[in-house]
């Protein structure tokens, strides 16, 4: 099962970065499937460990991938749910202590 998990994360991955679907693959294609997939790579209970997908995309390389980091894959992919806008605008990210790891707090006097 860890074989089949680590094969559809790379191969989505490196589909993704590479503009490689088709125009029948609904996957790819529909944009709330790639947000739904992406919050779901990114629960705790989902993710494997980082070195047996590095490992595995090493393994997997093709000669168009030489100049390709694995870190470059995941970070294209995860570019269109992560907060890179809100950094970008100044707003601060912080951690708020014994809240929930999904709570978001915004104080606008504070500029985050």
């Amino acid at each position: 099962m860890l074989l089949l998990d680590a094969c559809f994360i790379v191969e989505l991955f490196r589909k993704f970065k590479q503009d490689l679907w088709d125009d029948d693959d609904n996957v790819l294609r529909t944009s709330w499937v790639r947000k739904k997939l992406a919050r779901d790579l990114l629960l705790v209970e989902n993710q494997l460990p980082l070195f047996v997908l590095q490992e595995f995309y090493d393994i997997t390389k093709m000669p168009e991938d030489r100049e390709t980091k694995f870190q470059d894959l995941i970070l294209g992919f995860f570019s269109k749910v992560l907060p890179v806008k809100l950094l970008e605008a100044g707003i601060k990210i912080e951690r708020v202590e014994g809240e929930s790891l999904l709570s978001i707090d915004f104080d606008k006097d504070a500029g985050y």
